[in-house]
């Protein structure tokens, strides 16, 4: 038994050609969050994990994340300026 390595560095392909990245399906995460974010406009991000997690949607709170900042129509809270004496 040959490791993939070496078959790789025999057949003279990258070890790292064999890995493909599939493109990520956001759609059924984008039509939930543009439903809360609708239903709810004053609701932040965790708020909105937090309410799809109570759905049953489990998804990763990092891709959701990269979800909620791409859509355009979300309103999002200005971040206030701490001012320390």
């Amino acid at each position: 038994m040959m490791s993939q390595r070496k078959a790789s560095h025999i057949v003279r392909i990258r070890s790292t050609a064999r890995y493909t990245k599939r493109p990520a399906d956001d759609s059924m995460l984008i039509a939930a969050l543009t439903e809360l974010t609708q239903k709810h406009p004053a609701i932040g991000f965790w708020q909105c994990h937090h309410r799809l997690r109570m759905k049953g949607v489990l998804i990763d709170h990092k891709r959701l994340y990269r979800v909620y900042t791409s859509m355009p129509n979300i309103r999002r809270r200005a971040r206030s300026a701490c001012l320390r004496a």
